[in-house]
């Protein structure tokens, strides 16, 4: 998740490199740092993204066992369970792909196409 595609990194395709999120700038008063972080547990521009892929479920679930959302966010990226425990091997992959999916719908949000 914490890749230059998002841009706050190294600049984006279009030579951008974003230190606020471009995705949800107008939908809040003031403008958000942009990270991974941000995107996976915070951006209103995809809380529905998160919500469809089970992330906002993870999450609470984690903070339901006492952790921060962002020891959730590192659980999560790292292959855990909520409790800390390491999940077997299919999962890191779903993981993967949720993330990717994330990604994708955040890039849709502002920028029109992938």
């Amino acid at each position: 998740m914490d890749q230059p595609l998002l841009g706050h990194k190294t600049p984006r395709a279009d030579g951008v490199r974003h230190v606020w999120c471009p995705a949800c700038r107008h939908l809040v008063h003031s403008p958000l740092r942009l990270t991974s972080r941000h995107v996976f547990l915070d951006c209103v521009a995809v809380a529905g993204t998160r919500d469809e892929l089970g992330i906002t479920h993870f999450v609470s679930e984690a903070r339901e066992q006492g952790k921060s959302a962002n020891t959730a966010y590192i659980y999560f990226v790292n292959g855990f369970d909520v409790r800390g425990a390491k999940v077997d091997s299919a999962d890191p992959e779903q993981r993967g792909l949720i993330l990717h999916e994330l990604q994708e719908a955040w890039t849709q949000s502002w920028e029109g196409a992938p």
